[in-house]
């Protein structure tokens, strides 16, 4: 197969024209917090076990909304790199 576009792997334009499709991604990211480093992202949101159903909610919210960006700027997210997490942090 072909390749007809694109720039090779490890050239000196892949980091900025990267970051350039992604500088609006957190535009799209209202109630949670995206950290970005590099290819990698985090979204994230904290609260008390009380309000988990809200945190979900909020989550799964933006996660629709990096679906939507993802799908208009044609960027592929790897759904076989991504998990879920719930984490419980106790004061000592």
């Amino acid at each position: 197969m072909e390749i007809v576009q694109g720039i090779p792997q490890g050239s000196i334009l892949d980091p900025i024209l990267f970051l350039s499709f992604v500088n609006d991604v957190l535009q799209s990211i209202t109630g949670s917090t995206l950290n970005i480093y590099a290819y990698d992202a985090t979204l994230f949101e904290s609260s008390n076990w009380a309000d988990i159903n809200n945190v979900s909610q909020t989550l799964n919210d933006d996660l629709k909304s990096l679906k939507e960006w993802s799908d208009q700027d044609r960027m592929f997210i790897d759904t076989q790199k991504t998990k879920f997490v719930i984490g419980n942090v106790c004061e000592i």
